[in-house]
């Protein structure tokens, strides 16, 4: 995300992503594919991969957002957002979208790694329910939040803050996980975080609360306990005997 300020334009001969110009004060012109469009407050634009554009302002306070990722097309897509300008957003989503691009302009965002996605399904749910009644499928949810658990299973994440933040109902969502993966969210986050064990215990010399640190377990003694309980032997044994 770019927060643009005052007379700030870019011009882009063929994006490389899908996009959100989102106007958060002032108006410009926007050019597209031989269009002029004029933006003003509240106004959203929504580009595809291969769309040239050319921005350019006199006061403006602007956010271009890019999402990147091969099912991002298909999610905006079944959400009722298509290129093109879309109607003007409720200022409850304009006001979440200021706050968020404020935190980014300040460097205040603490939560870097998971940021991006979830934003970005916030702000999508946001305007899916200016453009149609579309409510994202716990499939869709699913997959996103097993993404996520792979990218980051080392991080402390609470998977029902995250089920929260995609708007998606918790029941439904760990059911429809559990029917794709054969676990449910928990335990899926459990299993990546002793096979990173493992893999440091075997692989490293470091301690074994650095490798429960590292994998993602905030106690170690917890951590010890129920890699016993999983593995029949301490993680210091596992280390000088691995599976035996």
């Amino acid at each position: 995300a770019h927060v643009y300020r005052g007379a700030d334009g870019f011009t882009t001969g063929s994006t490389t992503a899908h996009g959100l110009i989102i106007i958060l004060e002032g108006q410009g012109e926007l050019r597209y594919e031989g269009n002029v469009l004029p933006l003003a407050q509240g106004d959203f634009f929504y580009y595809k991969p291969g769309m040239a554009l050319s921005w350019s302002a006199s006061d403006v306070c602007m956010c271009r957002f890019t999402i990147k990722g091969k099912r991002a097309g298909n999610i905006l897509n079944s959400a009722g957002i298509h290129a093109g300008i879309l109607q003007k957003t409720s200022r409850s989503c304009l006001r979440l979208i200021r706050d968020r691009m404020m935190s980014i302009a300040q460097g205040q965002d603490q939560q870097s790694h998971w940021f991006p996605v979830l934003f970005a399904w916030e702000l999508i749910n946001g305007l899916s329910r200016g453009q149609s009644k579309h409510v994202f499928a716990a499939t869709e949810a699913s997959l996103t939040i097993k993404e996520l658990i792979d990218e980051s299973y080392s991080e402390q994440v609470h998977i029902n803050e995250l089920a929260d933040r995609l708007s998606v109902n918790r029941s439904t969502l760990f059911r429809q996980f559990k029917q794709e993966y054969g676990l449910s969210p928990k335990a899926y986050m459990d299993q990546c975080r002793f096979e990173r064990a493992k893999e440091l215990l075997e692989q490293t010399s470091l301690s074994i609360g650095a490798v429960a640190t590292q994998s993602g377990f905030a106690d170690q003694d917890h951590f010890s306990r129920r890699f016993k309980q999983l593995y029949g032997q301490q993680p210091s044994q596992w280390r000088l005997s691995p599976g035996d």
